[in-house]
């Protein structure tokens, strides 16, 4: 069963940057509200479907996407994900969380993507609670980070420079006339 999975590089710096530089010249970046704990993040975050200047990128990952999750008789839905880009300057942070949760507006998340589009910074180390142990993805420009959306996880604080990210969740969506088998 899927539980989590690393890419390496899978996006080149030359993608990244140009995601950044657009992201950044071109959408308007607010601060991070999270409900209940006022207190558990720190960043800058605006939406945007990346899909209109960026079409190769985001067939490329959710090619990728379709190649690491398979569960019988489902597929994951890429009908209209925004992407979020966020922004962690020095300071800067997200404490444990999860992104879906059965009784919120967010009940239908499958899965959760973090793409790293910078590498210029310290701290700011993406972890995740698997076997009740934090595990930490390894930093990389470039590297795609695929987890299950139910699984808690954090960005530790940016003690330097900036880290810049790209964040996406998929839903499951049931195949139709899928036919079941004994194999």
């Amino acid at each position: 069963m899927f539980k989590h999975h690393t890419c390496v590089s899978f996006f080149n710096e030359e993608e990244c940057t140009q995601v950044v530089n657009y992201s950044l010249d071109k959408l308007k970046l607010k601060k991070a509200e999270t409900s209940g704990n006022i207190n558990a993040r720190k960043s800058q975050i605006a939406f945007n479907d990346y899909r209109i200047d960026f079409p190769k990128i985001v067939e490329k990952l959710e090619n990728k996407l379709i190649d690491t999750i398979k569960i019988k008789g489902y597929e994951l839905s890429f009908k209209e994900t925004k992407y979020q880009f966020t922004e962690y300057k020095p300071g800067d942070f997200y404490d444990w969380h999860i992104d879906s949760n059965p009784n919120n507006e967010n009940k239908d998340r499958y899965c959760s993507i973090v793409i790293q589009l910078s590498n210029d910074y310290t701290g700011g180390v993406l972890e995740l609670v698997e076997d009740d142990k934090p595990i930490q993805f390894s930093k990389g420009i470039g590297n795609v980070f695929i987890f299950l959306s139910n699984k808690l996880h954090r960005v530790t604080q940016v003690e330097s420079g900036v880290r810049y990210s790209l964040v996406g969740w998929f839903a499951l969506k049931t195949i139709k006339n899928y036919q079941k088998t004994l194999l």
